[in-house]
């Protein structure tokens, strides 16, 4: 970091508009300084923004200097480039802001996720607990007749398609989120 000391004993420097026209805010630049040299005893740190000749903010530090007997002199002026720490502090907010947007929609996502495997094995259950009572009726001989045996296992088939068609979608689902399978919208 580049630092600037200079040490005033007056303010005429506070009049040369070449010199304030460098300051974002001139007229609050000049209020401060003027604050301070009401108050020979002061002490200031602040930042302050540089409009040219290349935009900075810059860390001011200002005291008064004393000789031996401790009156005061002038005043110290230290001023220390602070751009680029200003420029990685609001990157890291920034990059902050967008890993908590993201975690926001990973937690979504998982509740989603959560949601849609609880109604999933609810769709699978449900069928198959009739597909394995069907089954289980005719290995028990309790059709009476050919006929009503052939229709449990009719039922037991389509109940079986049934379960088919949903494994199928859910692992379709599963390789396109991996992007495995392209996705054609017809």
């Amino acid at each position: 970091a580049h630092q600037v000391r200079h040490v005033c004993r007056d303010t005429k420097i506070m009049k040369d508009d070449h010199f304030l026209g460098c300051f974002k805010d001139p007229a609050g630049f000049q209020r401060r300084v003027g604050e301070l040299y009401s108050d020979p005893a002061a002490q200031s740190e602040d930042e302050i923004e540089l409009a040219r000749p290349v935009p900075r903010i810059l860390q001011r530090f200002s005291g008064p200097v004393r000789d031996e007997a401790g009156i005061v002199m002038g005043r110290l002026w230290i001023f220390r480039d602070v751009t680029a720490r200003q420029r990685m502090e609001r990157e890291l907010r920034e990059s902050q802001y967008q890993l908590q947007q993201k975690a926001r929609q990973v937690a979504e996502a998982d509740r989603m996720k959560s949601q849609f495997l609880a109604t999933t094995s609810h769709e699978l259950r449900t069928p198959l607990n009739s597909l394995l009572g069907f089954l289980k009726l005719v290995l028990e001989g309790a059709c009476s007749t050919p006929e009503e045996e052939r229709s449990l296992l009719s039922y037991a088939y389509n109940t079986g398609t049934h379960l088919t068609t949903l494994l199928n979608d859910i692992l379709d689902l599963a390789k396109i989120e991996a992007g495995n399978v392209p996705l054609n919208l017809e």
